[in-house]
């Protein structure tokens, strides 16, 4: 893959999930919601968090910012969840 279309590509999937932070965010703070609903849009806020640094780095790392070894091994978007980083997806990855 080249440098430039895997910046492009992460650039557009960069957009469109902070759209989706921003969207959810106004519907978070409107007031309006249910206790559950209030719940299930903070986890998934959270999660969108966790998509969102996941895409920074991947930014980073194709600019040459960061390197595999300084990415994060695990993402924590709550205290009852553990994922997996993206330092091994990265260390797979060669440009053209």
């Amino acid at each position: 893959m080249k440098r430039q279309d895997y910046i492009k590509q992460q650039g557009v999937n960069y957009k469109s999930l902070v759209d989706q932070r921003e969207k959810k965010s106004l519907r978070y703070t409107s007031g309006e919601l249910t206790h559950k609903a209030t719940q299930k849009l903070n986890a998934d806020l959270n999660f969108l968090g966790m998509e969102i640094a996941k895409t920074e780095e991947r930014l980073s790392f194709a600019l040459g910012f960061l390197t595999p070894e300084k990415a994060r091994e695990y993402y924590e978007p709550s205290p009852f969840h553990k994922y997996k980083g993206i330092r091994f997806e990265l260390e797979k990855i060669k440009f053209d």
